[in-house]
């Protein structure tokens, strides 16, 4: 091979593994923000000086299947509402009925569009007869509850954080 186009290689080769490194240095500058935020919102949340629901716009959200639970009414059940804290929809509360979508499509119940960190179809928030429970479906980069990644089918409780993408929401037991 001539000098000149083995000298073009080798450029083009150190262009690359710069642009490999500043993606890598902007992917854990992202994390580090993220849970800079994550601590800040959790600082917030248990302050008592600060009037959540003041904050709050109630927004309507698509109405799920309605779906019976053995042995008891659908007005026996617990309501609850998620307060966003981070991302596009921060001071909205959403009232979770039943069986509640969330991810980037449109076909969600609480669509995220705008967020690049949050799958298609990420996470499932179902009201079961004993409370509030939330399941990552196999999303790309999780679903997280108060900093721990979830799994399985998870129960969440009032005051719980669930981190979905750059977005923060808190659960509110009414």
């Amino acid at each position: 091979m001539p000098v000149p186009l083995l000298e073009l290689f080798k450029y083009v080769f150190i262009a690359i593994v710069w642009l490999f490194f500043l993606r890598v240095l902007r992917a854990i500058w992202v994390e580090v923000k993220s849970s800079e935020s994550a601590k800040k919102v959790t600082k917030t949340s248990n302050n008592d000086n600060v009037s959540v629901s003041k904050m709050a716009t109630p927004v309507n959200i698509r109405e799920g299947v309605s779906v019976g639970v053995f042995g008891s009414s659908q007005s026996n059940l617990e309501e609850f509402r998620l307060l966003a804290l981070e991302g596009p929809f921060r001071g909205r509360e959403f009232r979770v009925k039943n069986d509640m979508l969330l991810g980037r499509s449109d076909e969600c119940d609480l669509s995220l569009p705008e967020d690049s960190f949050v799958s298609s179809k990420h996470a499932k928030l179902q009201v079961r007869s004993d409370g509030l429970w939330i399941e990552d479906l196999d999303s790309t980069n999780g679903t997280i509850v108060n900093s721990l990644r979830v799994k399985t089918s998870t129960q969440l409780a009032k005051g719980d954080l669930i981190k979905i993408g750059k977005s923060v929401f808190e659960v509110i037991q009414v």
